[in-house]
């Protein structure tokens, strides 16, 4: 599973746009950041859509955060960008031709509730205070992802 280049894009300027009080365009963070600019402009239409920013016009017009980033969730900012989180088409009620004969679904709905529930759980915030530690050795990485931050187990 790859994560799409949007929601890296999102994520980047959600936590760019924390860092400062005043109002950001996307051409500055398009710039900053090496993001396509029509690519930006529509990623924060979708995020201003879904409430997290607010768009100012005006000669200085811009973006700015609408909540604090420990007030959005990264499930949010999936679902304001790709819409409700599904694993497999099956859940989402389309058509499957396994219908019949899966032995999956029961396990694949569980995954997407455990996915869910930590996307859910953790906050943009949160998310920009992870970090890979280095030292974990390969044999615990296998059972741990090897990541902390804080009031976040993961």
């Amino acid at each position: 599973m790859k994560i799409r280049k949007d929601l890296e894009y999102a994520l980047i300027s959600l936590l760019a746009m924390e860092d400062t009080d005043r109002v950001v365009s996307s051409r500055e963070l398009a710039e900053r950041f090496n993001i396509p600019l029509n690519l930006l402009r529509k990623i924060f239409h979708q995020l201003n859509q879904s409430g997290m920013i607010d768009a100012v016009r005006g000669p200085k017009g811009g973006f700015r955060l609408k909540r604090t980033l420990d007030r959005i969730t990264l499930q949010e900012v999936v679902e304001a960008l790709s819409g409700p989180v599904s694993l497999v088409a099956c859940l989402q009620s389309e058509a499957c031709d396994q219908e019949k004969t899966c032995n999956i679904r029961s396990n694949m709905t569980a995954l997407q509730d455990l996915m869910s529930g930590f996307l859910s759980s953790l906050t943009v915030e949160q998310f920009g205070r992870l970090q890979y530690d280095k030292n974990v050795d390969r044999s615990r990485r296998r059972r741990s992802t090897g990541c902390r931050a804080e009031g976040v187990a993961v």
